[in-house]
């Protein structure tokens, strides 16, 4: 499939009574308009759009944009734009590439374009073996919505052929 093109939106017959706590009543009889479109024409892009449009205000309410490169099975860079209308702007970027057999490198970055400030950073190297593996992790993220940062290094070592999950 190269192309996939979605568009919906919701008729209300009756007002909903349902509301989630500090949202507005409800007073229209339609939705905003949803809408989505994934191209996947290149060899190695993919390309993913979505977008909430308030036909009443005339604006878009959120939208998201997800660009993703893939010249490889255990090769992949992402990179992603999220808004959401008096919420959020945010950039994200992430990438998982292999540097040999053995060790493979991983990273990402959530970057709050309104705050500017980073959300969470983490970067990894990985080494695996026929029989063991071992990762090591650098991540700095906000835990609280003060602000207060939590920083840490993180070791993971994995022996393989231990046990398994799952039949045999």
């Amino acid at each position: 499939r190269y192309l996939a093109a979605t568009i919906g939106q919701t008729l209300y017959f009756d007002a909903p009574r349902v509301r989630l706590p500090d949202e507005p009543v409800q007073d229209r009889d339609v939705s905003d308009l949803i809408a989505q479109l994934e191209l996947r024409a290149f060899e190695n892009w993919s390309v993913d759009l979505d977008l909430q449009w308030n036909h009443g205000e005339t604006q878009v309410e959120r939208s998201e944009v997800r660009l993703q490169f893939r010249p490889g099975p255990q090769q992949v860079m992402n990179f992603g734009y999220r808004f959401q209308r008096d919420r959020l702007e945010q950039a994200d970027v992430s990438v998982a590439w292999p540097l040999s057999d053995r060790w493979n490198l991983y990273g990402r970055t959530l970057y709050s374009l309104s705050d500017d400030q980073a959300i969470e950073t983490f970067a990894g190297l990985e080494f695996s073996s026929c029989c063991w593996g071992v990762r090591a992790v650098a991540r700095e993220h906000i835990t609280r919505r003060t602000g207060e940062r939590d920083r840490g290094i993180y070791l993971q070592l994995e022996l393989k052929g231990l046990s398994s999950v799952g039949m045999s």
